[in-house]
């Protein structure tokens, strides 16, 4: 959405569907932690296969699955079997 990198996001977008910069920052976006954000950053970068191994502190699971479960919701309004097996991986 910005082209600015002179700041860290911390909040994520669920209507844009991403990371947005305090600058472009909606009440609705919500605040992440940076613990958070380079989880994901990790998990995206990480090969499915080895998702399994990842060691994550469990409050940060928790922010990362809100996130997880709201954007499914914003853009799928289904319940998904993805969604429960995160669940029960956590």
């Amino acid at each position: 959405m910005c082209s600015l990198w002179t700041y860290i996001s911390h909040f994520f977008s669920l209507v844009d569907g991403g990371f947005v910069c305090h600058k472009h920052q909606t009440p609705q976006d919500v605040e992440l932690s940076i613990d958070a954000l380079k989880a994901i950053r990790h998990i995206y970068k990480t090969p499915i296969a080895h998702i399994d191994a990842l060691s994550i502190d469990e409050a940060v699971l928790k922010e990362i699955l809100f996130i997880f479960e709201h954007y499914i919701d914003e853009y799928c309004g289904i319940y998904l079997n993805a969604l429960r097996f995160v669940k029960e991986w956590i």
